[in-house]
């Protein structure tokens, strides 16, 4: 399935530009059937890129580390348990496609 794509666009695909497509669900027609919608998101559209991230082990109640992403020109920190560290590892050292 090829969402379609204007010829501009379609020269920034084949050069490498950034991409996300997204599946949802359109409106129900008048039968209840619901249709696929695809929305392919490029340069402004695309959310900013994760630059960098580190973490630091903190000392408390409970084991769970001091985080900080890179997000775009925005630095993010937050504290988050063993657990969801682990998650967040495993999903940031995933490849990217």
């Amino acid at each position: 399935m090829e969402p379609p794509v204007c010829a501009e666009h379609l020269t920034a695909l084949e050069n490498g530009a950034r991409w996300r497509l997204t599946v949802g669900g359109g409106l129900p027609d008048e039968h209840g059937r619901q249709s696929l919608q695809l929305t392919l998101l490029m340069e402004k559209d695309l959310p900013p890129e994760l630059l960098a991230w580190d973490g630091s082990w903190s000392i408390g109640d409970q084991p769970g580390m001091d985080v900080t992403l890179q997000i775009g020109n925005q630095e993010v920190s937050f504290w988050a348990s063993e657990l969801a560290v682990k998650r967040l590892s495993s999903f940031l050292a995933a490849p990217r496609s």
